[in-house]
This record gives structure tokens, C-alpha cells and sequence, in this order.
């Protein structure tokens, strides 16, 4: 963790559009319904946040090796309808990055 925090430092001033948070790193490949529960209780109250996530239809090896990701698990975790109630309590707002750049701008 503490490489990622080095690099991100690294590149800070370097990329103009960015969120103020990120979260899901930590559970890269294992983002179930209780880590995303996790992961939104966290969230602060104000600002934008980048939830990584790799959704699929497909547990399958991808050509890039990453043959234990559970991108089935992801996707019903991200279309589960207690989380949708979350999302709703907490007025979190969905959005794009590419959305996110055209309210930057």
C-alpha cells in the first residue's frame, strides 16, 4: 500500500482531473456485498470518489493473468438491491469520470 501512496504522490500535480477519494483497492477481486457495504459506511459526507471495480458475467482468466478475480461476485454486489437503498440514503450520486471532467470544466 504504502508504493501506491509513493506513486500517487509522484503524479499528483501531473493529472489535472482527479477524484478526491479513492476506494476499493484494498478489495481488488474480492469487492463482495459486504465489502462494498464496508467500503460505502466510509465514504465522507462531501466530494467525488473513484470505486474500482471489474465487473463481468465471467469468472474466466482474462489475458492479463488475473484468473481469481471475482468479477461475477462484483456485479451482483453492484446491482444488489440493499445497496441500491444505500446509495439512496447516503444521496450518493452515480456518475462517470468522463461526466466528471465536462462539470470540471
Amino acid at each position: 500500500m504504502a508504493i501506491v501512496s509513493h506513486l500517487c504522490s509522484m503524479v499528483k500535480e501531473r493529472i489535472f482531473y482527479k477524484t478526491d477519494y479513492f476506494a476499493g483497492f484494498y478489495f481488488g477481486g474480492k469487492l463482495n456485498k459486504q465489502n462494498l457495504v464496508t467500503i460505502l459506511s466510509k465514504l465522507p459526507e462531501c466530494g467525488t470518489g473513484e470505486l474500482m471495480c471489474h465487473p463481468g458475467l465471467d469468472d474466466s482468466a482474462t489475458i492479463h493473468g488475473r484468473n481469481n478475480y471475482r468479477r461475477v461476485e462484483e456485479s451482483i454486489a453492484l446491482t444488489d438491491n440493499d445497496i441500491a437503498e444505500i446509495i439512496k440514503l447516503k444521496n450518493i450520486e452515480i456518475t462517470s469520470f468522463k461526466n466528471l471532467i465536462k462539470e470540471l470544466n
